[in-house]
């Protein structure tokens, strides 16, 4: 079931990609063995083995999206920011092919959120300018990470600083890496 993460240079045989009822198995396996002993370089790896796996074999369903957002978070919790784009980018995807589930708003705010600490004023806008009203109206983690951005971008310390300690999920993660930014902002 354990398989190291190569990235594909060609065409993968067969035999080495495990069929799905091994992918949840493993999957399954390997969070329970984290929980006991933690090691996210390890995890890591195998995550990206069985989104490869899932990937060659154009699987996109529940359980693609399980694994997609169970590595953002662990990429989260252990600072991760490059995982965490991947994850987040294929998230969108499987989001936008239909394939959702309730948490979909804890994603969409994350990805708010990292674009924010990856400075793309840009991005954020065209991210801010598809999410419909009541999505940005509504108490949830979204709308929090819109208010988040706008403190930011205002330069609202006091604003900013509220928000953090009310932040959702685990976006006071990110939103704690922006904070040294927004201090060096308003020293000058």
């Amino acid at each position: 079931m354990e398989k190291p993460y190569l990235r594909l240079t060609s065409e993968p045989s067969a035999s080495t990609v495990r069929p799905l009822p091994v992918l949840e198995r493993w999957f399954r396996m390997l969070l329970k063995r984290h929980e006991r002993k933690p090691q996210y370089e390890y995890v890591c790896s195998q995550l990206k083995s069985i989104r490869q796996d899932l990937l060659v074999q154009h699987m996109y369903n529940a359980f693609t999206l399980e694994v997609y957002e169970t590595h953002a978070r662990l990429a989260i919790q252990n600072s991760d920011m490059s995982e965490l784009g991947v994850c987040l980018t294929c998230l969108k995807t499987l989001h936008d092919k239909g394939i959702t589930s309730s948490t979909e708003d804890e994603f969409l705010a994350y990805r708010i959120l990292l674009t924010l600490l990856n400075d793309d004023s840009l991005e954020i806008n065209k991210i801010i300018a598809t999410i419909d009203t009541p999505r940005r109206s509504d108490p949830g983690p979204v709308s929090h990470a819109v208010q988040v951005v706008h403190a930011f971008q205002e330069g609202n310390y006091h604003q900013f600083g509220q928000l953090f300690m009310s932040t959702p999920n685990l976006g006071r993660a990110l939103i704690g890496r922006a904070a040294p930014k927004l201090r060096q902002r308003a020293l000058q």
